[in-house]
This record gives C-alpha cells, sequence and structure tokens, in this order.
C-alpha cells in the first residue's frame, strides 16, 4: 500500500476512483471547512460561558489547577493530569486565593470526596476569588482541544475521499449540538475523542508506510492518551486488533525502508511497535507526575489504598447482588396511623437484626481490612435504623397534634407529606437493612482477597511502586465506579444499566438530518463496500475507522456506566468520517440527487442546532424533545441536568423579586443535599432562596408559601429523595429544560 503518484509525479492518496493530490486542495472546500470549524468554537465557547459549572467541574478544574501549581495530586486524582495542565495554563498560581490548612485539603487523600466540598468552598465562597471567571479561562482551553480534533477529522477525511468529504465531515461535526456542548467543558470527554482519532489517524498512516516518524506519534499520542483519561487504556486493545489485521492482510508491508512480504515478518514488526509503544506510555505516565510516586510534594501524604479497595468490593457486591425496587405505594390513599403502625413493628425487627448483625459474626477471625468492611457496613445499619427511629417520632407528634386529619384530603396537608415520606423511608430503609446485612456476610466470605483480578493487579503495581500512586488510585477509582452506578432510561431507574443504553441515547440525541444523513450513507455505501471489499487500502483504511468505533461503542454498551452520551462522544467523529466519505463518493458517482439529499440534511443539521442554543447539554431532537417533555422522560444526568442553570434561576428571580424561593443548597457541602443537581454555591449567582433538602421534614409547608425549584435529574428520582412525586404535576416554568419551578397552584396532569 504505497503512496500512488499523480501525473506531475507528485504523491497522491488514493481513494475510491481517482487520485488526489494533497498540495491541490480545492479553496472553496478550505474555506468552507475553516468556517464551519469557526463557527463551532464559537457556539461552543458562547454558550458554555453562560452556564454554571456542572458537576464536576469544579473539582476538576480546581485539580487542574493544583496539579499544575502545586504539583499535588491528591485532589482529584480520578482524572490523569495531562489534560488538566492544558486547561490550567490561563489560571496562574495567583489567579485564586487557596487555604492550604483547608480541612477538607487537609483530609483529602483519606476521603477524595472531600475534593467537591472544598471546590465550592475554594472557588465560590472565598472572598476575592471569581470562580465563574476561572473556570470559563479553562473551558476555552477545551473549546481548542475540540477544534483540534474537527481539524484532524477535516484533514483525514480529505486524506481519504477529498474536499466534498471534507466538507461534508467538517458540517457533521462542527453542528453536532452534543460536541458542541461538551467540548467547552473542564471534563476530558471531547479531549479523548481528540486522542483516540489522531493515534488511530497515525495507525493509518503507519499501515501504509511505517516510519519512524510515524511510530513515534502512535507512541506519544497513546501516552498522552492514557493521562488524558483511564478508558483510554481501551486503546491498547484497538491498536493490538488493528495491527493484527495489518499483518494479516496480503501483500507486502514497507517497514523502515524494506517491504515485509511474510505474515510472520509483518506480525513481528507489529508486535515490536505495539512494546514500543507500551514503553513509551509507562515513560509517559510517569512523566506526568513528574517522576514521582508520591502523590503529594510531602511524602507523608499517602492515598487511602483500604478505602478504595472497601468500595470496589462494595461496588462489585452490588453488581452481583441488585437491590430490588421499591414497591409501588400511594401514600395520599393510606391514613398516616397505619403508617405508624408498620413503622413501629419494622422498628423492631430491624433492632434485631442490628443485635444479630453485631454479634454473630466471628469478626476476631478477620483481618484488620475485613474488620473494617464490617464495622462500615454496621455503621451504616445503625444510621438507618436511627433515621427510621426519628421518621417514627415525628409521624407520632404529627399524628397526636392532627388525628383528625384525613390524608385522602389535599395534597397540602401535613399527613399527607408525612405519609409520603414514611412510606418511601420504611421501603428504603427495608432494602437498606437487607442490602447491608448480605454485604457483611460477603465481606465475611470474601475476606481480603480483590473482588475480581484487575483489581488484583493494581493492588500489586501499588505494593511495588511500579506506577505513580495518583494514577494507579485513579484507575481503582474508576474500575470501582463503573461497576455499579444509579441510571435513568426512560422512566425506569438502575444501578447496572442497559447494554441498550448508548443506542437509544443516540437515537434521541442526535440531530434528525444526521440519522438521515447516517441511512443514506449506509445504504448508498454498501455497494461501495462489495465493490471494493477485496482491496488492500480500503480495507485497511475500514480497519482504522471501524475497529476503534465498535470496540469503544461495545465497551460501552457492556459496561455498567450509563449516565451519558459523553461517554461515547469519542465515536462520533469516526461516524462522520465513514458518512462523509462514503456520501461523496455517492455524490460523485450518482451526482445532483444525492447532492440534494445530502443538502437537505445539512439544513435540518443546522437549523436543529442553531435553534438549541445555548442549552446543548440539554439537548435532543425534535421528536425526542415533543414526545418525552424535553427529554424528562427519557434521560437523566449529563444528557440533561449537571446543574448548568444557575444564571438561568438567578435571572427569573430577578425578574420575579417578590416571590419567595425554595431551592438547593449544592450536593457535597456540609450541610444536606438539596434540591439542586450541582456542586456550586447557588448564592455564588445571586441566588436567594430557603433551602430545600432531598429529606425535608416539612415540604408541604413551604409549597404553601414559596416556588419550588428541583433539578430535572431530582424530578426523575434518579438518586432518590421525595421529588419525584412533583414529576407529573405541571410546573409554573421550566428553566433551560433542567430546573422546573412549581407552585402552590400547580395540579397533578
Amino acid at each position: 500500500m504505497t503512496p500512488a503518484r499523480t501525473r506531475r509525479g507528485r504523491p497522491a492518496l488514493q481513494t475510491r476512483h481517482r487520485l488526489v493530490a494533497p498540495a491541490r486542495l480545492n479553496r472553496i472546500a478550505v474555506a468552507i471547512c475553516t468556517l464551519f470549524l469557526l463557527l463551532f468554537v464559537l457556539l461552543s465557547y458562547s454558550a458554555v460561558r453562560g452556564k454554571s459549572p456542572t458537576f464536576d467541574e469544579p473539582v476538576q478544574a480546581l485539580g487542574a489547577w493544583a496539579n499544575l501549581h502545586l504539583h499535588d495530586y491528591r485532589i482529584n486524582f480520578e482524572d490523569p493530569p495531562l489534560w488538566k495542565y492544558w486547561a490550567a495554563l490561563p489560571n496562574s498560581t495567583a489567579s485564586i486565593t487557596f487555604n492550604g490548612k483547608d480541612h477538607a485539603w487537609e483530609a483529602m487523600s483519606d476521603d477524595v470526596y472531600l475534593g467537591w466540598e472544598l471546590a465550592n468552598r475554594t472557588l465560590f465562597q472565598t472572598p476575592g476569588n471569581d470562580g465563574a471567571a476561572f473556570i470559563n479561562r479553562s473551558r476555552f482551553m477545551m473549546v481548542l482541544l475540540g477544534c483540534g480534533l474537527g481539524i484532524i477529522l477535516t484533514i483525514w477525511a480529505w486524506q481519504i475521499g477529498g474536499p466534498m468529504a471534507a466538507m461534508i465531515t467538517a458540517g457533521l461535526y462542527s453542528l453536532d449540538p452534543n460536541l458542541i456542548g461538551h467540548a467547552g467543558l473542564v471534563k476530558n470527554d471531547v479531549a479523548l475523542g481528540l486522542m483516540l482519532l489522531a493515534v488511530f489517524h497515525a495507525c493509518w498512516r503507519a499501515g501504509r508506510a511505517l516510519t519512524i516518524p510515524n511510530a513515534a506519534a502512535i507512541a506519544i499520542l497513546m501516552a498522552v492518551a492514557v493521562n488524558t483519561k483511564f478508558s483510554a487504556l481501551l486503546l491498547l486493545a484497538m491498536l493490538a486488533v488493528v495491527f493484527a489485521i495489518r499483518a494479516a492482510l496480503p501483500g507486502p508491508w514497507m517497514v523502515l525502508g524494506r517491504n515485509l512480504n511474510g505474515m510472520a515478518a509483518r506480525a513481528a514488526a507489529a508486535a515490536a511497535l505495539l512494546a514500543t509503544v507500551a514503553g513509551v506510555c509507562v515513560f509517559g505516565i510517569w512523566a506526568s507526575y513528574g517522576f514521582r510516586w508520591n502523590p503529594a510534594p510531602d511524602p507523608g501524604i499517602q492515598l487511602n489504598t483500604r478505602r478504595h479497595a472497601l468500595e470496589a468490593a462494595q461496588y462489585r457486591f452490588q453488581a452481583e447482588h441488585p437491590q430490588p425496587p421499591v414497591p409501588a405505594f400511594d401514600p395520599v390513599a393510606t391514613p398516616l396511623s397505619r403508617y405508624v403502625e408498620e413503622l413501629n413493628t419494622e422498628l423492631g425487627r430491624y433492632r434485631e437484626l442490628l443485635n444479630d448483625a453485631g454479634s454473630d459474626l466471628p469478626r476476631s477471625a478477620l483481618s484488620p481490612a475485613s474488620r473494617d468492611r464490617v464495622s462500615a457496613s454496621l455503621v451504616r445499619l445503625q444510621q438507618s435504623y436511627d433515621q427510621l427511629a426519628a421518621a417514627l417520632e415525628r409521624a407520632r407528634a404529627i399524628l397526636a397534634t392532627t388525628p383528625a386529619r384525613d390524608p385522602r384530603a389535599g395534597h397540602d396537608g401535613d399527613a399527607e407529606f408525612m405519609a409520603r415520606q414514611l412510606a418511601y423511608a420504611s421501603r428504603a430503609s427495608a432494602l437498606n437493612k437487607e442490602y447491608n446485612l448480605r454485604l457483611i456476610r460477603y465481606y465475611e466470605e470474601v475476606g481480603d482477597t480483590a473482588p475480581d483480578a484487575f483489581i488484583g493487579l493494581v493492588n500489586v503495581l501499588l505494593d511495588h511502586h511500579l506506577l505513580p500512586s495518583a494514577w494507579l488510585h485513579g484507575v481503582l477509582f474508576v474500575h470501582a465506579r463503573s461497576m455499579v452506578r444509579s441510571s435513568y432510561l426512560l422512566g425506569e431507574t438502575s444501578a447496572t444499566g442497559w447494554w441498550y443504553y448508548f443506542p437509544l441515547a443516540m437515537l434521541f440525541k442526535t440531530p434528525v438530518g444526521t440519522l438521515l444523513a447516517f441511512l443514506m450513507s449506509f445504504v448508498l455505501g454498501v455497494r461501495v463496500i462489495a465493490r471494493r471489499r477485496r482491496e488492500m487500502a480500503f480495507i485497511w483504511t475500514a480497519a482504522c475507522v471501524a475497529v476503534p468505533f465498535t470496540i469503544h461503542l461495545g465497551w460501552a454498551m457492556g459496561s455498567n456506566l450509563n449516565i451519558g452520551l459523553r461517554h461515547i462522544l469519542p465515536v462520533y467523529p469516526l461516524m462522520y468520517l465513514g458518512a462523509g466519505v462514503l456520501l461523496a463518493t455517492a455524490i460523485e458517482r450518482v451526482g445532483r440527487p444525492v447532492a440534494i439529499a445530502a443538502g437537505v440534511c445539512g439544513a435540518l443539521v443546522a437549523a436543529e442546532s442553531l435553534s438549541a442554543f445555548p442549552n446543548y447539554i440539554a439537548y435532543f431532537n425534535a421528536p425526542a424533545s415533543a414526545a418525552s417533555r424535553q427529554g424528562l422522560d427519557l434521560l437523566a444526568d449529563s444528557n440533561l441536568d449537571w446543574g448548568q442553570d444557575l444564571p438561568l434561576l438567578a435571572a427569573w428571580q430577578q425578574h420575579n423579586p417578590n416571590v419567595r424561593l425554595a431551592f438547593g443548597p449544592a450536593m457535597h457541602l456540609e450541610s444536606a443535599s438539596g434540591s439542586y443537581f450541582g456542586t456550586v454555591d447557588p448564592e455564588y449567582y445571586g441566588i436567594k432562596a430557603d433551602p430545600l433538602y432531598l429529606n425535608q421534614p416539612n415540604v408541604a409547608d413551604i409549597e404553601r408559601t414559596h416556588v419550588l425549584a428541583i433539578s430535572a435529574t431530582y424530578l426523575q428520582g434518579v438518586y432518590g429523595g421525595p421529588f419525584a412525586s412533583f414529576k407529573d404535576r405541571t410546573p409554573l416554568a421550566v428553566l433551560g429544560g433542567t430546573i422546573y419551578l412549581y407552585t402552590p397552584a400547580a395540579k397533578r396532569d
């Protein structure tokens, strides 16, 4: 597969029916592609800078600053540092006031979750710090990475299919609402897409002729990738498959100036390349952490390996033994006295269970690590018991003061609300006690063994200091947290997700015009694929595109982590590349009808994308949005509501200054979590509201005097709480598709 040559002798790239000289770029196509990419930058940054930081952005932006300026990796070690160095470049050491004596900072090596609390307090509650400006500067750097992804994608499309393919591919990419919305976030999802595309573009070139520069490009890009996101380790498997295909292809492979004709020789060259890549990746990991094993300059600071092992065992148990769903109930139709009676009986059983769990186990025979696990579960049992006992006391008090109130009389009654709360608490505690008892028995059974072989391998690497501590702990954390995560699809919740989650998410959140373009490219491309299926150049190009697409999507569909389309954003550029090349080929062969159809698809994409501005994170295509109340019945979390619309709530309050608002507070603060699914202090945006907690004891009273503001994720019941009952009520307003406002006059649909 050596390069062909043009009539004038210049190197050219073999395409489907013709030779295209890279030096003769069509000026109009270059201008159009450039305009598309500039539009992408404009839309992405202008949309995101008007949004509040999403759930993870504060801790990741602060973590980026600490990684770059303090060389400290105890915060946000669940993300590798290399992309964060880039994100933190616009923020100098003096750009924020940082309290190195903050209790959360000092205790973070033992509890990674304190990072969210520290980030909120540092960026949004410390006088003189402008958290939004701090994060927006990093957001611009992330937009540039998104633009870089578009540039590489356009170049590759041009090299394969010519200027028409480049224009179609650039248009599909630059107008994708999901990529526009996520490219500007201080997150590494689009950054991983950049690295995946860059790696396999380099592979494509190396498969045609493996030179030292090509090999170096693959190795360096892979080292960058594994220090961008831990799931990039999957790229190593993709590389192995792709180069196995290259070794199996008949015909010579030019390697370092020599043609390798035998399969064994080609396989040996591929193996040597992969070994080199692995070695460079190891070196790159050490280099990213300053060739230091400890997570902080102070060698006395060590990350809590035992805590992560405990969490990993817990999540493995939850994945293997999912809790049954809470049975449906109607708290309005049930008298409060009945719930008091049931709770009293339940509490007695709970007390017996707690005593048995604490006394029956041969804890003296367990190792210290296993005893820690058992103790942690006993603490959760005790907390659940205390919560249930407190709920029972509140119920008795309300029943004593309002004995004649019928809970069916109206939804604003104390009795109805308490019935709803206690019904939820009773069923949740019953499930919780059963889970904790089984978990204790599980700990007793497994002892100190690792929950799976991968965690055992990471523990060996930690014990022998073979890779930096923060990188290994990040791998351990991400692996454990991917075992179980509360997810939402089509009105249902699950702890382990669904295999069809991502195909449906793509169907709901991909523009209609893009879906039509995919369909048209597939139908028209079948003949092309059938005709060229034996051509070595075609097979190699198809492998470099199809293998990473298939493996990444297949891995995502088989995982339990179903919380956002963002986790498969890296496959979208590959789809656009394939669609762009196939449509360009069809236009070349069929002519005007295909060109007109492609133009219609492009117009539909542009209309949907521009009309969605600036709410790109909450984007759903027109049919999905119309059929599901702006996506509320379809998907949750980063697909819709990620805490990004505090400015809209602040503007609403300014226009309604006499309305009392109940909202928040943010998650991961010292107080209990509230109705806001985010980690930014709402007061930073000037929002004045009375707190509305997830386990608020008097929502009925507050609703009589306040407008309630509730994040969509809590309306969907993804993470529990009492607000799911509001989902079927008509809101006063919906802000950005993510914050729902309810008044006392709101009625059930």
